[in-house]
């Protein structure tokens, strides 16, 4: 390979080099080749250090190019709740402050809190942390917290199901929801919309009565030795309510 590099050389300069010289000058194209490769070198790494101090940036800290790219914008009406969790927290205060005016108990009430905030959890050792276990169960949010004032102690979780609930991936959504309260013995019940607005604006005193005292069992569950049954038992007297006034 040597040899045939010399006789290139020396073909191309017309055969007018001599050893010596065809060696000097193959010597300096090497050489130079020697810089370009440097050069292109200390460009990539320069390049990949850049690119690594971006990705450093952006993972500490937030952009206006990723504020940008995933659109980040105020909600609709700047609101926190939709019309309908509104109209049932506007109740559900109503209803603690009678139940403390009566009993003497209080209660408070959380809205749009965190899933993970309910539990503790660790991960294990060489587990893969996977995207579907953190959108499936940390990304999640509950509607409403409903906290025992005196111990802190969260009472039960409530749920206000409209027509987005009417498909199989929110019943998924509910039942990961469930299962991990289950796990923590918090009760979760459903309470869908027609039955709220139907409990708030119809005169029937009995429907807001049972109504009520079904929503005081719920919120004193954590007294009892078995709190998801209790949330299992109002859940279905619920289900009973929505049956009545869809058949009258």
């Amino acid at each position: 390979m040597y040899s045939f590099s010399l006789y290139m050389i020396y073909f191309l300069c017309g055969g007018i080099m001599d050893n010596a010289q065809i060696i000097n000058k193959l010597s300096a194209i090497v050489a130079q080749i020697s810089d370009i490769a440097t050069e292109i070198s200390k460009s990539d790494n320069t390049h990949l250090s850049a690119k690594n101090n971006m990705i450093k940036t952006q993972s500490n800290t937030l952009t206006s190019e990723l504020i940008e790219h995933f659109n980040i914008r105020n909600k609709e009406g700047n609101v926190l709740l939709t019309k309908s969790e509104t109209y049932f927290l506007n109740y559900l205060k109503k209803h603690i402050y009678l139940n403390k005016k009566n009993s003497g108990n209080s209660f408070s009430v959380h809205c749009q809190v965190a899933l993970n905030a309910l539990f503790d959890w660790t991960m294990p050792k060489n587990f893969d942390y996977s995207q579907e276990f953190y959108s499936r169960i940390l990304n999640r949010r509950v509607d409403f917290v409903i906290v025992d004032d005196k111990s802190g102690i969260v009472s039960c979780v409530i749920e206000l199901d409209g027509s987005s609930h009417n498909n199989v991936k929110a019943g998924n959504i509910d039942a990961d929801k469930a299962t991990v309260l289950r796990a923590v013995n918090i009760p979760i019940v459903h309470i869908r919309t027609t039955l709220i607005f139907a409990v708030m604006k119809n005169c029937n005193n009995e429907l807001r009565n049972n109504f009520n005292s079904l929503l005081f069992k719920l919120f004193n569950s954590f007294n009892s030795n078995n709190p998801l049954l209790i949330g299992e038992e109002v859940q279905g007297k619920i289900y009973a309510l929505l049956t009545s006034i869809q058949t009258t």
